[in-house]
């Protein structure tokens, strides 16, 4: 008797695995609706600057470099005077595909391809401090000349309010430029400096109510051939709102209608907007490439098949497909 009742147990207990198996297995496998479609999209951000240390202190930082790579065209003693900002998309993603395992992790595109200078950074230093010094000449004749309009003009006069202001602000500019040069003078020679390429990373979204929202995350790892990266929140905790999408191992790389998630215009620098909503945009693809404009969904942007099934991350004119996307998780580190 007990042995009949212990069996009874046992294939209750297998029918409830095997249902209960069959029911995620389906989940896993369910298509993506067009909902989950645009709550697996978000807008990337990518502050970068330069900052320069010297014996391992910042002491500068600066923006993007010009002319022939030998000057930098901003130089400063804060840090978000020197931001430069880049956006692309990112989808939400899960690291093994059968099961949830996301934990903030986003697949982007990188968007800052800048090097670093080829000249030894104390040479460069000089050049800009050679530079911030003719800069500084040229906006004292300037403030000169201003001021000389307050002291002849009354405040009645039209136009005196806008050159009072441009007073205000060159006078600023000048006390910035004195105390950089200051900075710069103070350097030792002898010092040991290094110039850095830095990065930060802010990601939006919208929650269930539609109201948006920001995360920070750090970079985990990049693809070997530098087009993808991976990030993920501070956290490590998926947005509650947001659905991860999974990287099936077998290939979705199929020609035909595709669709895309797109925020329109957010490739244009003119037109970014981190307030946008995604949008489902159609379109075909033919040998990894798709016929979607830059202008309707940006670097980053994940692609489904026309069914809702996850196919790739969107990169210039190509599509990359999922399972160089998965290899992304096989060694989460920056190179």
């Amino acid at each position: 008797m007990f042995s009949k009742r212990s069996l009874c147990w046992k294939i209750i207990a297998l029918v409830v695995l095997v249902v209960l198996a069959g029911a995620f297995l389906t989940w896993r496998l369910w298509l993506t609706s067009a909902d989950g479609m645009r709550r697996s999209a978000a807008i990337v951000q990518c502050r970068s600057w330069y900052q320069l240390n010297a014996d391992g202190q910042p002491q500068l930082y600066l923006s993007e470099l010009q002319q022939g790579d030998t000057l930098f065209r901003k130089v400063s003693l804060h840090r978000d005077s020197a931001w430069q900002y880049a956006y692309a998309e990112g989808c939400w993603m899960n690291r093994f595909a059968w099961f949830p395992s996301c934990l903030g992790r986003l697949v982007t595109v990188r968007t800052d391809t800048a090097t670093l200078c080829r000249m030894g950074p104390h040479i460069l230093l000089q050049r800009e401090r050679k530079m911030l010094m003719n800069r500084l000449k040229g906006l004292l004749s300037e403030d000169s000349e201003l001021k000389y309009y307050l002291r002849v003009h009354s405040v009645r006069d039209n136009g005196y309010q806008t050159i009072a202001s441009l007073v205000v602000r060159t006078d600023s500019a000048i006390a910035d430029l004195r105390r950089t040069i200051k900075v710069i003078g103070r350097i030792n020679p002898r010092a040991h400096l290094v110039l850095t390429r830095m990065h930060a990373y802010t990601v939006f979204y919208h929650n269930a109510n539609g109201r948006l929202k920001r995360v920070y995350c750090l970079p985990v790892n990049r693809h070997a051939d530098k087009q993808l990266l991976l990030l993920q929140t501070v956290s490590r905790l998926k947005p509650l709102s947001v659905l991860a999408e999974s990287a099936m191992p077998w290939s979705g790389d199929t020609d035909g209608a595709l669709v895309a998630v797109g925020f329109e215009g957010l490739s244009e620098p003119a037109f970014a907007d981190t307030t946008s909503h995604p949008v489902i945009i159609p379109g075909r693809q033919r040998h990894s490439r798709h016929d979607i404009a830059p202008i309707q969904a940006a670097n980053g942007a994940p692609v489904f098949s026309e069914q809702g099934r996850f196919t790739g991350i969107i990169v210039g004119r190509e599509i990359v497909s999922r399972q160089r996307v998965a290899q992304l998780f096989k060694k989460e580190e920056v190179k």
